[in-house]
């Protein structure tokens, strides 16, 4: 019989590096490396940090997955900053592509479209219960 039990150890990274390579060839006929390279970033005034960018890479995409902006800190540029280093980072890395999500009616919707990122689709009832929406840009 069958059972599914609760892991976190080594014999799923074993696992998932021996099957993996049959599966991507199987989808994108040939073998892929899915590796993620993560990069963390914070924007800084007089040793005080006023707003984060975390981003993920992986095979062509980046995903803006955190930007943060301090509260009093809003509207004078250092969103804008944050999201120029992604796009550095996307072009680094050779990306075609840059996602992220963002809620329905948040002023970061305005944002995000001033920076000529695109919506791409909206998630219904995602987190909490709220709509959310997938900004996206291609470079």
């Amino acid at each position: 019989m069958i059972k599914v039990v609760k892991t976190s150890g080594k014999d799923i990274k074993d696992f998932s590096e021996k099957e993996w390579p049959a599966a991507n060839f199987e989808h994108y006929g040939r073998r892929e490396k899915w590796t993620t390279i993560k990069h963390t970033y914070k924007a800084v005034e007089d040793g005080k940090i006023v707003g984060i960018l975390e981003a993920k890479y992986k095979k062509g995409i980046l995903y803006v997955e955190d930007l943060l902006v301090a509260q009093e800190k809003r509207h004078i540029g250092i969103g804008e900053l944050l999201m120029r280093k992604a796009e550095e980072l996307a072009t680094k890395h050779k990306a075609h592509k840059i996602y992220l999500e963002t809620g329905k009616d948040w002023i970061s919707e305005k944002f995000y479209k001033s920076l000529g990122y695109k919506e791409e689709a909206l998630l219904k009832n995602h987190w909490v219960g709220l709509d959310f929406i997938i900004f996206v840009k291609f470079l």
